[in-house]
């Protein structure tokens, strides 16, 4: 199985960090950006939307209208259901709250190669 290249846009050191080592343990390699363009070999792209949620709400939609078959997911505050229904009408594939990242990105990642998720 090819080596998944995802994708980290966010500015927040300790987001980057934490995705980073949940994306080696699933043995991918994880690039992290401030913002678009987003490299053309990322089959996942993981979008922090705990700040500058419009600006990364805006992403999440280009990313959605450049590359429709491009897997998304946005990561948010954990009871934040506005940005959630947000993310997911700009096109965003999953939602998963920062206090579940430990225990489902390690998932996602697996089957990022993958026909879907």
């Amino acid at each position: 199985m090819p080596v998944p290249a995802i994708t980290l846009v966010s500015t927040d050191l300790w987001l980057q960090s934490r995705v980073a080592a949940v994306a080696r343990g699933a043995g991918a390699v994880l690039g992290s950006v401030a913002g678009p363009p987003v490299p053309a070999d990322a089959v996942l792209v993981a979008v922090d939307c705990n700040h500058h949620q419009a600006e990364r709400l805006a992403v999440i939609a280009a990313l959605i209208a450049d590359h429709p078959d491009r897997q998304v997911l946005a990561i948010l505050p954990h009871r934040d259901l506005v940005t959630r229904r947000a993310a997911r009408a700009a096109g965003a594939h999953r939602c998963v709250p920062n206090s579940a990242l430990d225990a489902v990105l390690p998932g996602i990642l697996a089957r990022a190669s993958g026909p879907g998720w």
